[in-house]
């Protein structure tokens, strides 16, 4: 139906404009004292000083937040609902019994690690050039997961996107595609990336 397209479009369009906010911030609030970081020097690879906020936020905070959803949601299922390893999905009679609650959030540690991936990768490449953006980039999506998961486990699996921040989920991953896009792009065109 049409009304579908277009709130997809409408949703694209709100994802595409809060993704520009962390590159407009760095672009314009943040870009002297992030010039004054200056560069490490590594062997073969020189880094933004920044590029360590990249590791802080998105690697570090990123694992960290897919291991409280797996050891402290899943874990903590398991015991409530009586699920014992190996078991990953258990079947549901009805939707909020204990297996459905237990299979929601399974699925949201799922969901996480099938992510979790991509976060990694385009927050290496992005933080080249764009430390600080995809700085925050990981720190959105550690934060919006954990709201995303909130709504998600109430036992009505769509309420994961009713909350404001449950939406940045995605957000974050276009601001780190668009950030690695940048870092592509300058690369094959022979542009500094400072």
């Amino acid at each position: 139906p049409p009304s579908i397209s277009m709130s997809m479009l409408t949703s694209l369009v709100k994802i595409i404009g809060y993704a520009a906010g962390p590159f407009i911030l760095e672009k314009y609030v943040f870009a002297a004292p992030a010039a004054s970081l200056g560069l490490v020097s590594g062997a073969t690879l020189v880094l933004p000083r920044a590029f360590g906020l990249v590791i802080l936020s998105n690697l570090v905070l990123g694992s960290l937040t897919t291991f409280y959803l797996g050891f402290g949601i899943v874990g903590a299922a398991r015991k409530k609902y009586g699920i014992k390893y190996p078991t990953m999905h258990v079947t549901s009679q009805k939707e909020g019994d204990d297996a459905h609650m237990f299979n929601c959030a399974q699925r949201v540690h799922g969901n996480t690690l099938e992510s979790l991936p991509a976060l990694l990768a385009l927050s290496i490449v992005g933080g080249l050039k764009h430390p600080i953006a995809t700085a925050l980039a990981g720190l959105l999506w550690s934060f919006s997961r954990i709201q995303w998961a909130k709504g998600y486990m109430s036992g009505e699996p769509g309420k994961r996107y009713e909350s404001f921040w449950g939406l940045h989920v995605w957000t974050s991953i276009m601001i780190l595609l668009l950030a690695s896009i940048s870092t592509a792009v300058s690369l094959l065109m022979g542009t500094p990336l400072a």
